[in-house]
């Protein structure tokens, strides 16, 4: 069960979450991300420019970043 939380508070610092983001066109998508006091980044280290509107803990095992 994933429990997704406001943007406020934010995770621990360099915490793995997935984080819900807002794109342009309305629509949600979920990234591995992690906050780091400042900035929202993306697990391959991208700048999170959309907003972040929930997060949750990632779980163990969870891993969504495509393989080509």
């Amino acid at each position: 069960t994933l429990t997704f939380n406001p943007p406020q508070p934010v995770p621990d610092a360099d915490e793995d979450v997935l984080a819900s983001v807002l794109r342009d066109d309305g629509s949600i998508e979920i990234w591995e991300a992690n906050f780091d006091g400042t900035n929202w980044w993306t697990s391959n280290t991208t700048l999170i420019l959309c907003p972040v509107v929930s997060w949750a803990h990632k779980p163990d095992g969870v891993d969504l970043r495509v393989v080509a």
